[in-house]
């Protein structure tokens, strides 16, 4: 590699980045003045923390080329994770931390990330699965997972169009969706309830079900699948009528109604779920990251 490796971690890394300055004041030097900087936190010789748009912190740590792996693996996490990882090194002698794998004086391992992984003999996990959630038994009982790929994924079951609070005609996400590969696509706009969202009503769904045949007739090797996000009352009542369901292959129940009622411990105890007809529901959870909290239903019953 002609230049410094580098890599987003915690929880962006995703690909790799060459710089071609050597000097580690001048890398943190061009970090904190880069144009998309609100802020700059902290600047020191080795790391800075800076504010970009959107209020986001971007942390820069600099390392030795043989330190790399080490630093990689130390600051993607999850802290559960590396002090499980620190608790088998304890145990067979050998510290690690985010300089490199060490076995008393000597340096073992730590430039690139599977060596620290080899050194505790273990396997290289994939960062998704690093939350200490039973990843490190799996590693050594050879039980790993195969992470889902995004060239593996065939298609996408639900999408709003323009009809409700999408910004595309159903034309334009078929048109995205073959860009991506995708085999199929489901339109999933919001029913009539969801007013703010302008949601569809009985005449307006039964007319864009229409569209979708229109154009299911001209597409060769795709296809666009019906559905719509659907509000399910504490009490029961679908706010769609239910009949559109043998043409549908995805309700979505949304939890706020849900989170406004008596907690419940089973969805069979929830009328309006009982008498589902979609081919399938969800979210199961309910869950809105940061302001919507998880439902306690017992799903895999």
């Amino acid at each position: 590699m002609g230049g410094i490796p580098s890599k987003d971690e915690g929880k962006h890394r995703r690909h790799r980045h060459l710089s071609h300055r050597r000097d580690k004041g001048k890398i943190v030097q061009v970090f904190t003045r880069l144009p998309e900087v609100k802020e700059v936190l902290a600047s020191g010789g080795t790391k800075a923390s800076i504010i970009v748009e959107g209020g986001v912190q971007i942390d820069l740590r600099v390392v030795e080329e043989d330190s790399y792996g080490a630093a990689l693996q130390y600051f993607t996490g999850s802290k559960e994770h590396n002090v499980h990882l620190r608790g088998i090194a304890k145990a067979q002698g050998i510290k690690l931390n985010e300089y490199g794998v060490f076995k008393g004086e000597k340096k073992i391992g730590g430039k690139e990330e599977k060596e620290v992984y080899q050194a505790l003999g273990l396997p290289w996990m994939e960062p998704e699965i690093r939350e200490d959630r039973g990843e490190i038994e799996a590693a050594r009982d050879g039980r790993l997972p195969k992470l889902i790929r995004e060239s593996e994924i065939k298609g996408d079951l639900h999408v709003h169009t323009r009809s409700s609070d999408g910004t595309s005609t159903i034309e334009e996400v078929v048109k995205a969706a073959q860009r991506h590969g995708y085999q199929y696509v489901a339109i999933c706009d919001h029913s009539q309830s969801l007013k703010i969202a302008h949601g569809l009503d009985e005449s307006r769904l039964a007319k864009q079900m229409e569209e979708i045949d229109r154009l299911n007739e001209k597409l060769k090797e795709f296809r666009i699948l019906k559905g719509i996000e659907v509000d399910i009352l504490m009490e029961g009542v679908w706010t769609s009528p239910t009949r559109y369901w043998k043409n549908s292959i995805w309700s979505s129940p949304r939890s706020q109604r849900f989170q406004a009622g008596p907690e419940k411990d089973d969805p069979e105890d929830h009328p309006g779920l009982r008498k589902s007809g979609g081919g399938c529901s969800g979210p199961s959870t309910g869950r809105l990251l940061g302001s919507r909290i998880l439902t306690k239903w017992k799903w895999m019953k």
